[in-house]
């Protein structure tokens, strides 16, 4: 029998479940904590990296060491670049002082084969929030903000084996923060940047600033300026990570993605080197100029485009709602998903994304209808490994007990969302979900899920978990980005992995040296899922108790598998075979007090359990 949640679609709330009723709160309007800019940079981390090895056939690797863990504001940021060989080069802001004195941008590589990870920071400055773009034939250029505004770092080639620094000129007496970078021209040498202010100037109270250089940095042709489809007569202002240059491979096209709460969603894109502009809305808003009162708006909040070989735009999106307030920059940590766009569907507006969207998910008792195909990204229910179950499954039940007991990044339960198009028109996607797997009985933690379509979008394969092995039983895992281009059959991803929900930087994380940034390789067919193992795995039920245990433990199950234990720092402390016929009793005594983690495995399903020993 089905489990359903009494949950109320009327408005947008945040909710509070125990095991015997379900309980509606009033609507929560949680503001968006802004990351002011504070602080960065010498940093050592190893250059060889970890290889570590999850559930699925992926290669994984630890790229970074990083106690800075605040990757972007609100959205979608230049943190990959991708090469024709297959080459790829993956950012990310990096520090190891809890100061921050240290902070910059630290670059990482796949050099086709394997990853190398960051050597620490490349600027000569405090710098953050940095972001990527090819440069030349074979070089980089990296884009970031100082304490005295817009910064750039450029290599002649992609190993970044030196740098020539400039700062970005600016007349408006304040630092301009917060860079997205791209280039074009036919040797990808005019370099272009995004920028805002926290400052009401040029009739906004946030303004998006375009900057534009022909001679690698040296000079700025252009700077200071708003394109005109961005300025006061479109929108109040904008976030601070509202923006991102889009990697092209259409016809060398200059295209920045605009998604924010008080503007059109569209993407702004020109074909003579940012001399004009042309736009693609994808999300029409009510009134940004005036607000919408007590209203609650549902809008495209983080946005991953990419044009297909047409030149057609293809979005992936998270939805999320704020308040009618002008210029708000609230938004709901209780809700949340991700959903796919094309050009040839409507355009999007809040009525749809509330109603045809997010009224419609598996969890409500009186959801409006069945999930649409395009909502390819909801709260993800598992079973105890950590593998997917059908939302509409006899036995499925939600077991998130409060939907906004999360680490805040800004975002809601399901968000983050990856997208990336191959040279045959197959779609792949990222995301990550809130799981019933609690650190500490305080918050759930994010776990990664992919999907895949091969028929431009019309329908999407089986949520696949990619963060369920061992490394990441205790794992939170955000800020997912994929590369944007599939090269000899393989899928870059890079994220952010730490043992405890929520940020440092935002108070929420006590110990800010267990974060790190990974990246993964995986296969076209392993994403997709193609010859699917958990299509023909038994799933390993397991238990182990007493826990806490002192001298033996027993591990039950009803499959064969191999058992191994670990220690907290991943040491095998012990291992064995079970015969799958029961209870096995081993022993733990001599094994010195702390905390395990048993895992059963037998190549197909995987089961972890925390163990106690006393």
């Amino acid at each position: 029998m089905r489990k359903f949640l009494l949950f109320s679609v009327g408005a947008l709330l945040a909710f509070s479940v125990n095991a015997q009723q379900t309980t509606t709160k009033d609507a929560l309007k949680h503001a968006a904590q802004m990351q002011n800019y504070t602080g960065l940079e010498s940093l050592q981390t190893s250059p060889v990296p970890t290889k570590v090895t999850p559930l699925l056939a992926v290669d994984e690797f630890d790229i970074g060491q990083s106690v800075y863990d605040w990757q972007t504001n609100t959205g979608m940021r230049n943190h990959m670049v991708a090469w024709e060989d297959g080459w790829v080069n993956a950012v990310f802001t990096q520090a190891m002082d809890e100061t921050y004195a240290d902070r910059g941008t630290g670059m990482a590589y796949y050099d086709g084969t394997t990853w190398h990870a960051s050597e620490g920071r490349i600027e000569s400055v405090k710098t953050g929030f940095g972001a990527i773009a090819k440069y030349g034939e074979s070089g980089l250029v990296i884009a970031s903000h100082s304490g005295t505004g817009l910064h750039v770092a450029v290599s002649p080639d992609r190993v970044g084996s030196s740098w020539t620094e400039y700062d970005v000129p600016s007349d408006l007496g304040v630092p301009v923060m917060w860079a997205s970078v791209a280039t074009s021209g036919p040797d990808n040498t005019i370099i272009h940047l995004l920028g805002t202010v926290q400052a009401a100037l040029l009739g906004q109270s946030t303004p998006i600033l375009y900057y534009r250089s022909t001679d690698g940095g040296a000079t700025w042709d252009v700077k200071d300026f708003v394109i005109e489809q961005l300025g006061p007569s479109y929108s109040p202002g904008y976030g601070s990570n509202a923006y991102y240059f889009m990697q092209t491979t259409k016809d060398n096209r200059l295209a920045f993605c605009v998604a924010d709460g008080w503007a059109d969603g569209a993407v702004y894109y020109s074909d003579n080197d940012g001399e004009s502009w042309s736009k693609k809305t994808f999300f029409q808003h009510p009134d940004p100029l005036t607000g919408l009162g007590e209203a609650i708006m549902m809008y495209p909040r983080w946005v991953a485009p990419q044009w297909d070989e047409y030149g057609d735009l293809h979005i992936v999106y998270e939805f999320n709602g704020t308040t009618g307030e002008v210029n708000s920059g609230s938004y709901y940590p209780g809700l949340g998903g991700v959903a796919y766009w094309n050009e040839g569907m409507s355009v999007l507006d809040s009525g749809y994304i509330y109603n045809g969207l997010y009224a419609t998910g598996w969890y409500f008792s009186d959801a409006v209808g069945p999930m649409p195909d395009e909502y390819i990204g909801y709260l993800v229910p598992v079973d105890d490994s950590g593998m997917p179950l059908d939302p509409y499954g006899s036995e499925t039940a939600n077991e998130i007990a409060t939907f906004d007991a999360h680490g805040k990044y800004n975002q809601g339960v399901v968000a983050m969302p990856g997208f990336t198009i191959d040279e045959n028109g197959n779609m792949y996607a990222v995301f990550m979900s809130l799981t019933k797997f609690m650190h500490e009985e305080t918050n759930y933690y994010y776990r990664l899920f992919v999907r895949g379509s091969l028929d431009g979008g019309e329908t999407w394969t089986p949520i696949r978990p990619i963060t369920t092995g061992y490394e990441h039983a205790y794992s939170e895992c955000v800020y997912p980005f994929l590369s944007p281009v599939v090269k000899n059959g393989k899928i870059q991803l890079i994220f952010q992995v730490d043992s405890e929900p929520g940020s440092f930087v935002q108070q929420e994380d006590a110990d800010g040296s267990n974060n790190f940034y990974h990246a993964m390789s995986i296969s076209v067919d392993e994403f997709l899922g193609i010859d699917d193992f958990s299509e023909v795995a038994s799933n390993i039920s397991m238990s182990v108790f007493p826990n806490p245990a002192s001298d033996y433990a027993v591990v039950s199950m009803d499959n064969e598998a191999d058992v191994t234990i670990y220690n907290a720092i991943g040491q095998i402390v012990k291992s064995f075979k079970h015969n799958g016929n029961g209870t096995q009793e081993i022993e733990v005594g001599s094994l010195t007090t702390g905390v395990y983690y048993v895992v059963a495995g037998n190549g197909k399903a995987l089961a972890t359990q925390k163990l106690i020993v006393k």
